[in-house]
């Protein structure tokens, strides 16, 4: 006799069937169990064994429900991702979920490209939609800070912290490398149309501007509408065809209050908002990203900041290392070895981990050997007494440093520790150390990718980690499953 189940048995078994039909037809039996609450024969005797069967450790439909979930899931008509869609081709679903990877990625690189390059990390989400010719849409929004990209009350769109530090030091780094292509003397304007309009974005720009790029992004919902309108042909043809006889077009000049320069670490949450844009500065910025008119005037100005331009040609600068401690006499004081100087860094650099990203000069002592001129080399030290990680400006002084001594010497880790004070950590992220002979090397390769290297591990969060991962109902004095008692006038103390 068939066992009967219980109206919440069922209705498992049902979310358990939606949930295989989205998932191709098979999922692992144990995460599906865990995940709906149910157990593994219930789910065998659901409507007399006829809807599910077990495959080792996964469970799967049975009979031609699992050929039409596979065939559905093979054309990608159901996605296991949250929320709806309009179609089953649109990329994006109703929670904000993309429901493929890699098309989501190559939209996210357009996307920080457009924002590092036209505005420094910032521009209006008006700006953003128009000049990459995308649809405003629910979905669009609720997807965007799920990447990084967080969005101020006053309609701005930011790069997520952490990338837009990385894409800063990589900006850094292939504009040296631009440099050191052509002899160590490039021309200005090359150098700013080279950062203004990457090679690889424009691909992409030139892939989405035909009418087959078009079409493919109006099916996955992300276009306005399915055909290229007439004024981005023209105005692309108008900037990229202009005869020597035609003016080039001057940059706009920027809004008033528009672009911040920051020399530290930024904090997201103090800088978020800007100043109120006028109609005006709004369409001064979509005009910039829609990339009509020469390079923007900050990146100049980043240019003058970082490098020496003399004549309209831009060089290398030098940096002077820091200089060494003397020599002492080895019989009275121990001087510490590179091996030594490196492990007192991890050492300082892990308790800043712990530490939220700071650790005040009163707490140095502890690290034996850890002196304020030696500290200065590694870190900044604010007028408070807090050691904190370096600014942008001085790493990517720094990096520019590295890789200008890289090009005209052979340079070693070992050579830029005790110059600028960078870790082996610090020059992997950004060039390629050889494992034999330490030597450095850049990685344009890297540079174009628009991936920042991966993060180093957070503190655990105070408000979250000191919580038991332990089942529920388990009780730890004891240690074994009972109920929470409680004594006697406890007060709401647990026992």
């Amino acid at each position: 006799m068939a066992r009967v189940l219980s109206p919440q048995e069922t209705a498992a078994a049902e979310q358990v069937f939606r949930y295989l039909h989205r998932a191709g037809g098979s999922a692992d039996l144990h995460y599906v169990t865990g995940k709906y609450g149910c157990k593994k024969k219930m789910l065998l005797d659901f409507e007399g064994g006829s809807i599910f069967e077990a495959d080792g450790d996964r469970i799967k439909l049975k009979g031609g429900a699992f050929a039409v979930a596979a065939a559905a899931a093979a054309a990608g008509r159901v996605t296991r991702k949250v929320g709806r869609r309009n179609s089953p081709n649109h990329l994006l679903t109703k929670a904000g979920f993309a429901t493929k990877e890699g098309p989501a990625r190559h939209l996210q690189r357009r996307i920080e490209g457009l924002l590092m390059t036209a505005g420094d990390g910032v521009l209006p989400f008006k700006a953003v939609l128009r000049a990459l010719a995308l649809k405003p849409s629910h979905s669009l929004k609720r997807w965007l800070p799920k990447v990084g990209l967080r969005s101020s009350s006053n309609g701005d769109l930011w790069v997520d912290e952490y990338r837009l530090f990385s894409y800063r030091m990589y900006r850094a780094v292939e504009a040296s490398a631009f440099i050191m292509d052509h002899d160590g003397e490039a021309d200005l304007h090359d150098l700013m149309e080279h950062l203004y309009r990457p090679p690889e974005l424009l691909k992409d720009e030139e892939y989405e501007l035909t009418a087959e790029g078009r079409e493919a992004a109006y099916v996955a919902g992300l276009a306005p509408t399915a055909e290229v309108e007439e004024w981005r042909l023209e105005a692309r043809d108008r900037y990229w065809h202009k005869g020597a006889d035609v003016p080039t077009v001057a940059a706009l000049p920027p809004p008033k209050e528009t672009l911040e320069f920051t020399d530290g670490h930024i904090a997201v949450d103090s800088v978020m908002d800007r100043a109120e844009l006028s109609t005006e500065a709004i369409g001064f910025e979509i005009i910039l990203a829609e990339r009509q008119v020469e390079p923007p005037l900050w990146l100049e100005a980043w240019i003058r900041e970082y490098f020496v331009v003399e004549d309209g040609k831009v060089f290398l600068p030098f940096l002077e290392p820091w200089k060494q401690p003397p020599p002492r006499d080895p019989d009275v004081h121990v001087e510490f070895s590179h091996t030594d100087q490196e492990a007192l860094l991890m050492n300082i650099q892990e308790e800043m981990r712990l530490r939220y990203g700071r650790v005040h000069m009163n707490a140095i002592p502890m690290f034996i050997g850890a002196k304020k001129r030696w500290l200065k080399r590694f870190f900044d030290i604010t007028s408070y007494g807090d050691v904190i990680e370096k600014s942008v400006a001085r790493q990517s002084r720094e990096a520019i440093a590295i890789a200008s001594r890289i090009h005209y010497e052979g340079y070693t880790a070992a050579e830029a520790f005790f110059d600028f004070g960078v870790g082996r950590e610090w020059l992997r992220r950004y060039f390629i150390m050889d494992p034999e002979t330490k030597k450095l090397s850049l990685d344009r390769a890297r540079y174009s990718s628009w991936e920042p290297p991966p993060k180093d591990p957070e503190a655990p969060n105070p408000r979250i980690y000191t919580k038991l991962d332990a089942p529920r109902g388990y009780a730890r004095k004891g240690h074994k499953y009972q109920k929470r008692k409680y004594g006697h006038s406890a007060g709401g103390i647990l026992y």
